[in-house]
């Protein structure tokens, strides 16, 4: 079933091809993978509060990617172990 985010969001990336821009998007089913790979149990607490902390604090040099993903994944599940 197409719902109206779908349509939406396939308008918006043409509209951002038409005019020269680069779309990456990353989910938060991303994010719940990644949480799992690293043997975590995921939430929908964990899964937003990481998102969240992913967006607020990107870097535009590194971008995001796997790393930077299971970086803020260790940071929210073992604070302490991600700064070393």
């Amino acid at each position: 079933m197409i719902i109206l985010a779908d349509i939406l969001t396939e308008f918006l990336i043409d509209e951002l091809k038409k005019r020269g821009y680069i779309h990456v998007f990353w989910q938060r089913d991303d994010v719940e993978t990644s949480i799992k790979e690293l043997g975590f149990e995921p939430s929908e607490e964990a899964i937003t509060a990481i998102v969240k902390n992913i967006e607020h604090y990107h870097d535009a040099s590194s971008g995001i990617n796997w790393d930077v993903i299971g970086v803020h994944v260790q940071e929210y599940y073992n604070p302490r172990e991600a700064e070393s």
